[in-house]
């Protein structure tokens, strides 16, 4: 994956980590996860979508987000709430 050092923000001092390739492969989510800020919306919708790809494989829907939510660093809880979010928006 490339990764772009020493890209300045405006206005802030010091350089930013800027990865590309946002495709979904699962051998690089734990990476571009630790590269980006879970309050964006772009973040959520892949973790939702992680969780509906790889629930088939667990046991339950507890152990497929507890598991993806280990591998992202975010709280179980907080990705079962944009689970069950996504499933209202959708009207699931």
């Amino acid at each position: 994956m490339a990764q772009f050092n020493g890209l300045n923000r405006p206005r802030i001092a010091g350089g930013s980590n800027f990865q590309i390739g946002w495709g979904h492969d699962k051998q690089n989510d734990e990476q571009v996860f630790a590269s980006l800020t879970f309050g964006s919306p772009e973040v959520r919708k892949r973790a939702v979508r992680m969780v509906m790809d790889h629930e088939g494989e667990y046991a339950s829907r507890w152990a497929t987000v507890a598991s993806i939510s280990a591998k992202i660093g975010c709280s179980a809880h907080t990705l079962l709430d944009w689970v069950k979010k996504a499933e209202v928006d959708s009207g699931r």
